[in-house]
C-alpha cells in the first residue's frame, strides 16, 4: 500500500461526511425554509439547526453543528459490515443494520425505509427483498439510496484495481434496497469514479466518464460470477421486471450517454456554480420525479468535481448544497468522497462523530493494505431476529439502554415528544459505545430486549486477527464460509480443486443432478473444514432450488 493511501482514504471519508452534513441543511426545503434553518445566514459552513422528524405529526428537534443524514449513517453501517478480511457481510447489513437503522434514521428516502421494514421479516433475505408498498416498490426503486453509501467498498480496496470484485460488492449492497437498474448503475458509476480518484490521485474527467459508462457492463459479469446473485436474485428480478439484465444495462448506458451530452455543454463555462445549476435543470434533477435518480445524482457529482477541480472540495460542496430543490446532501456527499480522495486538507469546520468516522476509514485503509485489523461483532445470525417494530430497537439489557444488535447507549439531553398526545414515542440523542451519536426514536418507557435481539456482550466483542497469507490463498471460498463463526478454521482449497463457488455453480447448471451433488459432497469430505463446507454447499443449493421452484409457479 502506498504510504499516502491511508491519509487519502481518511480525507475522502471526512469530506464525504462533511458534504452530507452541509447538504443536509438545505435538503427537502425551499429558499424560505433554508433561511429559517440558517436564521437569515448563508450556507457556507455547518451550523446547528432545527428540523421536523417523524413526519407531520413528529417533533422539531435540535440538530448539532455538523450533524449528518442517512447518507453517512448507512455508509458507516456498510463500513461496519466489511470484515477484517475484506469480505462484505451482506447478511449483517441486510438483517441487522438496515432494520435497526429505522430507529435512528435521519432524512431517509422512501425506498430505503421500505426495504429496511421488509428486511425485518424473518422470511426476507438480502437477495429476495422484492417489496411492494404504497409509497415504493422494489423494482421501481432507482434512487441514489445505494450510491450514497457504497464508498466503504472502494476504501477497503483502495490499493486494488480489481473492478469485478468491487462491482460485485457494490451490487450486493445495492440490491438489498434498490431494484431498478438506475439505482444499481448509479452506485457503480460512483464507485468506479472514486476508485479512479484513489488509484490515480486525479479527478475523473469527461473522457473517464465515458469509460465508466462503458464499464457498467461489468454489472452483468459480477452477477454472473456470484452464486447467490445469479441463482437467487437474478431469476426473480428478471421475472418481476420482465427484462433481461443485459438489456437493462444497455438501456441505462444509453440513457447516461444522452445525459452526458447534456452535461458536456457546461464544461467550458466560466461560472462553475451557474454551469452546475444549469446542468441540473437540463437533466431534470430539480423535478420531484427525477431529483434523486441514482444515475443523475452520480453524474451531477462528477460534473461538480470537474468544474471545481482547481478550487477544492469545500467550494464544490458549498455550491452543490446551495442549489435548493436538488438532492443536496447526496450529491454533496459523493462530491466530498471523490474530491476528498485527492485533497490535501481535511474539512476545517465542525463535523459530528469525526473521530469515529476517521477510525473506520483507517480500518478500511488497513484492510486495503492487508494489515491486521478488527471486525465488528454482530449477533449470531442463526438466532438474531430484528424487532418487528422499530420502536423496540431501543430497549434495555441488564437494566441499561441498548440499540438492538449494535451496542450500549448513553442518552444525553431531554427526550422530545411528538405533536400527537396519543403517540407513545419520543426522540432522544444517544451515543453508542463505539463512538457514533444517534437520534433515537424510542418508547417513553423502554422494554427489555428479547434474547435474540441483544447485541454481543462486551466480552465477546474482541479483535479478530487475520492471517494475511491464509486470506490470499482463501480468496475464492471465503464469501460462503463467512456465514459461519469467526472462530472457524479457514480451509484452503487444494491445488487443482474446484472452489465452493465453482462446485455450486456446476451443481445448479446440472439441474441439481443427484449424482453431481453426491460427488461434490464426497469431494468436500476430503478437505479440511469439511463440516462447514458441506453445510455451506447444501445451503446454497437449497436456496437456489427453492428460488427456481418459486419462479415456476
Amino acid at each position: 500500500m502506498r504510504p499516502d493511501i491511508r491519509a487519502r482514504v481518511v480525507r475522502s471519508a471526512l469530506w464525504a461526511a462533511y458534504g452530507d452534513a452541509l447538504g443536509f441543511i438545505s435538503e427537502m426545503t425551499d429558499d424560505g425554509g433554508l433561511a429559517r434553518r440558517l436564521k437569515g445566514g448563508h450556507l457556507v459552513r455547518t451550523v446547528g439547526w432545527k428540523r421536523m422528524v417523524g413526519g407531520k405529526f413528529g417533533a422539531f428537534v435540535d440538530l448539532p453543528s455538523g450533524c449528518y443524514s442517512d447518507d453517512t449513517q448507512l455508509r458507516l453501517a456498510t463500513s461496519r459490515c466489511i470484515r477484517a478480511d475484506g469480505h462484505f457481510d451482506v447478511e449483517a447489513f441486510a438483517k441487522v443494520e438496515l432494520p435497526v437503522w429505522l430507529a435512528y434514521a435521519l432524512g431517509a428516502g422512501a425506498a430505503s425505509k421500505s426495504a429496511a421494514e421488509a428486511l425485518a421479516s424473518r422470511n426476507t433475505t438480502w437477495f429476495n427483498n422484492f417489496f411492494s408498498r404504497a409509497r415504493s416498490q422494489y423494482i421501481n426503486s432507482g434512487g441514489n439510496g445505494a450510491a450514497m453509501r457504497i464508498q466503504p467498498h472502494v476504501w477497503a480496496r483502495a490499493s486494488s484495481s480489481d473492478t469485478l470484485g468491487l462491482v460485485r460488492d457494490v451490487v450486493r449492497n445495492s440490491i438489498c434496497s434498490h431494484g431498478h437498474i438506475r439505482g444499481i448503475a448509479g452506485a457503480v458509476v460512483h464507485a468506479l469514479a472514486l476508485q479512479h480518484a484513489l488509484l490515480t490521485n486525479e479527478i475523473p474527467g469527461p473522457d473517464i466518464w465515458e469509460e465508466i459508462v462503458s464499464d457498467l457492463a461489468t454489472i452483468g459479469a459480477a452477477v454472473g460470477h456470484d452464486p447467490e446473485l445469479s441463482a437467487f436474485w437474478l431469476p426473480h428480478w428478471e421475472h418481476e421486471t420482465k427484462a433481461s439484465l443485459p438489456a437493462a444495462i444497455r438501456s441505462v448506458q444509453d440513457e447516461l450517454r444522452r445525459d452526458l451530452r447534456i452535461v458536456r455543454k457546461s464544461l467550458d463555462a466560466s461560472d462553475a456554480t451557474a454551469s452546475y445549476a444549469r446542468s441540473a435543470q437540463d437533466l431534470g434533477a430539480l423535478e420531484p420525479s427525477s431529483r434523486g435518480s441514482g444515475t443523475k445524482t452520480a453524474l451531477l457529482s462528477l460534473l461538480s468535481c470537474w468544474l471545481f477541480r482547481m478550487d477544492g472540495p469545500n467550494s464544490a460542496i458549498v455550491s452543490v448544497s446551495g442549489l435548493v430543490g436538488s438532492d443536496t446532501d447526496s450529491i454533496a456527499t459523493m462530491v466530498g468522497a471523490v474530491m476528498g480522495a485527492v485533497a490535501i486538507e481535511e474539512p476545517g469546520e465542525t463535523l459530528a462523530d469525526r473521530e469515529y468516522i476517521e477510525t473506520e476509514a483507517v480500518r478500511l485503509a488497513d484492510i486495503a493494505g492487508g494489515k491486521t485489523t478488527s471486525s465488528f461483532m454482530y449477533p449470531d445470525p442463526l438466532v438474531w431476529i430484528a424487532p418487528k417494530n422499530a420502536l423496540d430497537c431501543v430497549g434495555t439489557w441488564s437494566g441499561e439502554p441498548y440499540l438492538a444488535g449494535l451496542g450500549r447507549l448513553e442518552f444525553s439531553g431531554e427526550p422530545v415528544g411528538s405533536k400527537s398526545a396519543k403517540d407513545e414515542s419520543v426522540w432522544q440523542w444517544a451515543r453508542l459505545d463505539f463512538g457514533q451519536r444517534v437520534l433515537c426514536k424510542r418508547r417513553r418507557k423502554l422494554r427489555p430486549l428479547p434474547e435474540e435481539s441483544r447485541p454481543q456482550s462486551e466480552e465477546v466483542r474482541m479483535e479478530i486477527r487475520v492471517n494475511e497469507q491464509q486470506l490470499r490463498a482463501y480468496e475464492n471460498d471465503r464469501r460462503s464460509l463467512d456465514l459461519f463463526s469467526e472462530t472457524r478454521t479457514v480451509e484452503v482449497a487444494p491445488a487443482g480443486s474446484k472452489t465452493l463457488d465453482q462446485l455450486t455453480d456446476e451443481a445448479i447448471k446440472s439441474g441439481f443432478d443427484p449424482a453431481v451433488i453426491g460427488q461434490h459432497l464426497l469431494e468436500l469430505a476430503q478437505r479440511d473444514g469439511e463440516i462447514e463446507l458441506g453445510i455451506a454447499y447444501v445451503s446454497i443449493l437449497l436456496k437456489a432450488r427453492k428460488a427456481r421452484i418459486k419462479n415456476k409457479r
